[in-house]
């Protein structure tokens, strides 16, 4: 199944990243990340591009610009991408989550996207914070009840419609 091995290849990616600090003034390096620049640096080298005629393209983006990609572009097909719950904040999808979803919150004090982390099951998740003051990087951790309550969707990739 190309969506499975394109998910563990950017899911291995993302693992290869751990403990690499959290800059988000350079989202998208080698040497550090923020939370988007972590996924968008995680599907470029599983070989997902944003644009069909392929290439390593995959832009530089925030986790609100993510919370709006459609298409992905992998192995010359196009896959698209759906939201997990029909309206913005329906913890009740929380149960739905697959690896591989990529989980977006609310920011504590803003009433908007802020960060993006990819599901890995079991209420678990790989992604770049600043969960402490003491530790700012790439994580696995778990996908605490604070957390669930600045849940606002999950992205799917699923195979496009004909």
């Amino acid at each position: 199944d190309e969506i499975a091995n394109l998910l563990e290849s950017m899911i291995s990616s993302a693992y290869d990243r751990l403990g690499t600090p959290y800059n988000n003034f350079c989202r998208m390096g080698e040497a550090s990340y923020d939370c988007s620049g972590l996924i968008g640096w995680s599907l470029r080298r599983a070989g997902a591009t944003q644009i069909k005629s392929g290439g390593k393209q995959f832009r530089e983006t925030t986790a609100s610009g993510l919370a709006h990609l459609e298409l992905l572009y992998y192995n010359g097909k196009k896959y698209e991408m759906k939201y997990v719950s029909k309206s913005s904040g329906d913890v009740t999808t929380l149960p739905d989550l697959q690896r591989g979803d990529l989980v977006f919150l609310v920011g504590e004090s803003q009433p908007r996207i802020s960060h993006v982390m990819i599901y890995l099951g079991d209420m678990r998740v790989i992604h770049s914070t600043t969960v402490t003051d003491f530790y700012r990087g790439t994580l696995v951790a778990g996908f605490r009840t604070e957390l669930q309550g600045l849940y606002a969707n999950a992205l799917r990739l699923v195979p496009p419609e004909d």
